[in-house]
């Protein structure tokens, strides 16, 4: 049986079958695609008499096109990113000063409350009765 074909071919453009296994089926071979942005790409073949021919560049993802290096432990998932500490987001440095700014301000004012409480100088927390003058009363309130 002899059928024109576009791959997998023989040296006369027919293609070759494989009879070994007792089957017609046809040459042993595979095309060898990448993907490259959004399109899949034939870079190259393999088939059993030539084994391995890349016709193309490879690329790997990120577009390079240097093969990355494979010692990753074997049960490590490789869709899994890992995040590094030092990777936060932009916004979280100036959140994390402001809050420090901030309690460190309210620190400071309670601080400076209870030292003025101490000496008895103003009296935040506590009232001030005042008579028909405006002169500030002291003592005891309530009937004597």
């Amino acid at each position: 049986m002899k059928t024109k074909g576009m791959g997998n071919v023989d040296g006369s453009g027919f293609v070759a079958f494989d009879t070994r296994d007792g089957g017609f089926d046809g040459h042993r071979s595979y095309e060898i695609v990448n993907l490259q942005a959004d399109v899949w790409r034939d870079v190259g073949n393999w088939n059993e008499d030539s084994k391995l021919e890349i016709s193309h560049t490879i690329q790997w993802p990120g577009g390079k096109t240097i093969t990355p290096k494979n010692d990753r432990d074997a049960y490590e998932d490789p869709t899994t990113v890992v995040k590094k500490e030092d990777d936060l987001p932009d916004w979280v440095t100036p959140i994390i000063i402001i809050t420090l700014l901030i309690a460190l301000s309210a620190v400071c004012c309670i601080g400076y409350i209870y030292h003025q409480e101490s000496k008895g100088d103003k009296k935040f927390f506590g009232y001030a009765q005042h008579n028909a003058d405006g002169a500030e009363m002291t003592g005891k309130r309530g009937p004597n």
